[in-house]
């Protein structure tokens, strides 16, 4: 292409001939100079190795130098640089718009050239904390030396008192999504070791751990009976396990690494510090860090950041770490969401490295779950809650005939939640519960979706029977949902989804704007009682896809089944997310459905009597007996459906004993509304242990499955207490 021929600007592609994987490069200018060799411009390659020649800048030029892209052009690069004139410049250009420079021309740029790979992720900062609390909660007092010996990275799995497992263990894995739209700046520093260790190098990694365990945060006490209270949305902890939005390893294990080094002797201890590289940076001699690099995260959360890189000279045992701290601009400011600088988070440059922040104001850029077996025009619903719809039970019957109904017979299981274990191994923490509470549904609407014309969705409920009959008149959804996004400007705007006319039909929300992270399309309250709804029972849900907000604009997938009414036809099909390996599977039918069966009905857990009793009073219990008399309880631990019941314990706690101690544990339901069967028996010597004589604590707890999509429903667990005195007649004797 000649100069002459360039009418306005041209988008040209670099291509660096003969480059190998293992050759270092890096992003390419383009200076333009005049004939005193003074700047006049200069163009810069894009992502992708793209630019934008302008030949009425090239024909003010004299020459073209070509100099590394990632810093600013000195008289010293441009004066060593390969040079072109404007029109032999044009002239390499080819005319599929892509423009070849020879090895000898592209190598000399990057002499020294060090680019470091990595992702940055965000994940949910609550079960991660509720983890590292329930591990601390269950901690048995100081770890002995013996812990010394575990190895770097080992977790400690407690075996855990069932009391513990209900409010602070998290059901499922943080669930995580790649972070864009960021900056990264990259940080070095060269550490050394220290000739020897010495005892004073172990007492300052222990004043150093001191110092950190007040920062904290308080170990949760969880009490043996009555209600445990719902969580309810946590305050994200500024101090503590996080720091600068990352996991903060020091102060993770500061309490295990303090009693593990306490316990140890010299020799000991320096092996447990030199096996953790979190401890072992303190006793290493490292400069100051210093920022050697910036750049930007890709859209699927990854970056390649590659800058000049003088070869440094090392001597043995020494080596060269990176740190990193990301930035995002929210609400017009430019936020650090990961600081690994400040949470002491350093890796090598063939580290596998994933920045994960916990930051709560971090923006995702989640578009597609990236576990599913999905065809680019499917419709499918993603999420309930927090909870990957793959884990609710569909139909369990082929579906072989039309008909009016979108489920031809329902399984046992139809409409639970949680069954074995996934692909990838992930199970929610619950098998077959019910849905119940407030369900935020997330669905996924594909780009191909926008060119059929559908605009709007709405969402539909109605009780179907166990033979699949589906019955009553549908109650559409119309609760407001408002999703936010950034202008760019210094606050984050509203956008309500509903239609002002009608609010049961939904605008989909396409990337027309720029959404802040996921959000959710629709909001099921399963607790209302309204036309067909009830609080309990088997329902279908089902999105319908409309090209404007009215009944007459509905528009169902190409060959859709059921499509009597001669509704328009679109490029998209509805389909059932699956896992990742798994065979995808489509919904034949005008609408997207799913059955869901939920029970907001509360548990019961009731003790109606004691026995023996003491006559002589119907509320103050002294009931006295020989040593081998049988003593037992009559109690109610039972769900109205048996399905909704996870498990029920009855157990007594003995005067001021610390521990408690099983009396009868569960999983079926015992008794009914008319019926408190006995418990099993133990004689007056067993529950007394040796004593004459004592009180008793007889505690009862009813657990249902119930899931919200977000965690089990504890609310309607149930419980109740008692207390009496035992004594022992023949104590002695």
């Amino acid at each position: 292409m000649k100069l002459s021929d360039m009418k306005s600007p041209v988008s040209v592609n670099l291509r660096l001939l003969d480059k190998k994987a293992e050759d270092k490069d890096g992003p390419v200018s383009f200076v333009l100079l005049d004939r005193s060799g003074q700047t006049l411009d200069r163009i810069v390659e894009r992502d992708g190795g793209q630019f934008q020649l302008d030949p009425e800048m090239l024909g003010k030029a004299a020459s073209v130098a070509v100099v590394p892209g990632d810093e600013e052009a000195t008289v010293e690069s441009v004066r060593a640089a390969s040079k072109f004139s404007p029109d032999q410049l044009a002239e390499l250009v080819q005319p599929n718009a892509e423009l070849t420079l020879s090895p000898d021309i592209w190598k000399p740029l990057f002499p020294f050239t060090t680019c470091i790979s990595g992702k940055v992720r965000k994940c949910d900062w609550w079960p991660f904390f509720l983890r590292f609390q329930a591990d601390r909660a269950v901690s048995s007092g100081p770890l002995d030396s013996i812990r010394a010996f575990e190895p770097a990275g080992a977790i400690l799995k407690p075996e855990l008192n069932p009391i513990w497992q209900v409010p602070y263990l998290p059901p499922f894995l943080p669930r995580c999504s790649p972070v864009c739209n960021a900056t990264v700046q990259i940080f070095r520093r060269t550490c050394c070791p220290r000739i020897e260790l010495v005892p004073s190098d172990i007492l300052d990694i222990c004043k150093r751990l001191k110092d950190l365990i007040p920062r904290l945060p308080e170990i949760p006490k969880v009490p043996q009976i009555g209600p445990i209270p719902e969580p309810g949305p946590l305050p994200f902890p500024e101090a503590g396990i996080f720091t600068g939005g990352a996991a903060d390893e020091v102060a993770r294990n500061a309490e295990r690494d303090l009693a593990a080094l306490e316990a140890s002797s010299p020799k000991t201890a320096t092996e447990y510090v030199l096996a953790r590289p979190y401890l072992a940076q303190f006793v290493y001699d490292c400069s100051e860090p210093i920022l050697v690099a910036t750049g930007k995260v890709g859209p699927d959360g990854k970056f390649t950041i590659c800058f000049r890189d003088f070869p440094i000279a090392l001597r043995a045992g020494c080596y060269i770490e990176y740190a990193f701290r990301v930035i995002q601009r929210i609400k017009g400011e430019d936020v650090t969401i990961y600081n690994g600088l400040a949470a002491n988070a350093w890796f090598r440059s063939d580290d596998d490295i994933c920045l994960t922040t916990y930051h709560p104001d971090a923006r995702d850029c989640e578009e597609l779950p990236p576990d599913h077996s999905h065809g680019d025009a499917d419709v499918f619903l993603s999420q309930i809650g927090l909870t990957d719809s793959w884990h609710l039970h569909e139909h369990e019957q082929d579906i072989t005939a039309p008909g009016v109904d979108p489920v031809m017979g329902l399984g046992s299981k139809t409409g639970l939640v949680g069954g074995s274990p996934d692909a990838g191994g992930r199970t929610i923490g619950v098998t077959d519960a019910p849905w119940g509470g407030t369900l935020h549904l997330k669905y996924f609407f594909p780009d191909a979706l926008q060119a059929t014309g559908a605009q709007y969705y709405r969402m539909s409920v109605r009780p179907i029977s166990d033979a699949g009959v589906v019955s009553g008149t549908p109650v559409y959804l119309n609760d407001p949902i408002t999703w936010t996004y950034d202008n760019g400007s210094d606050q984050e705007l509203a956008y309500a989804l509903n239609h002002p006319g009608d609010a049961s039909f939904y605008r989909i929300p396409y990337d027309s704007f720029d959404w802040v992270g996921t959000q959710i399309h629709g909001i099921l309250d399963t607790t209302r009682t309204d036309g067909s709804l009830h609080h309990f029972g088997k329902f279908v849900l089902t999105l319908e896809l409309y090209t404007a907000p009215n009944a007459a604009a509905r528009i169902v997938p190409n060959g859709a089944l059921n499509n009597g009414a001669g509704h328009s036809t679109g490029g998209f099909e509805f389909a059932w997310r699956r896992p990742v390996g798994t065979t995808r599977e489509v919904q034949p039918f005008i609408g997207l459905s799913h059955v869901l069966w939920w029970d907001n009905r509360k548990a019961v857990a009731d003790i109606t009597a004691i026995n023996p009793t003491d006559p002589m009073s119907l509320i103050c219990q002294f009931v006295e007996a020989d040593g081998d008399t049988d003593f037992f309880v009559n109690f109610k631990a039972y769900c109205a459906d048996q399905t909704t019941l996870k498990d029920w314990r009855l157990w007594y706690r003995r005067g001021l004993e610390s521990g408690t101690t099983d009396l009868q544990t569960g999983t079926v339901n015992h008794g009914s509304v008319s019926s408190a069967p006995d418990s099993v028996k133990r004689d007056f010597a067993t529950m007394l242990n040796g004593h004459e004589k004592c009180a008793f604590a007889l505690n009862l707890r009813t657990e249902v499955k119930t899931w919200s999509g977000y965690g089990r429903i504890r609310s309607l667990d149930a419980y109740d207490q008692i207390a009496f005195a035992l004594i022992n007649a023949t104590h002695g004797a």
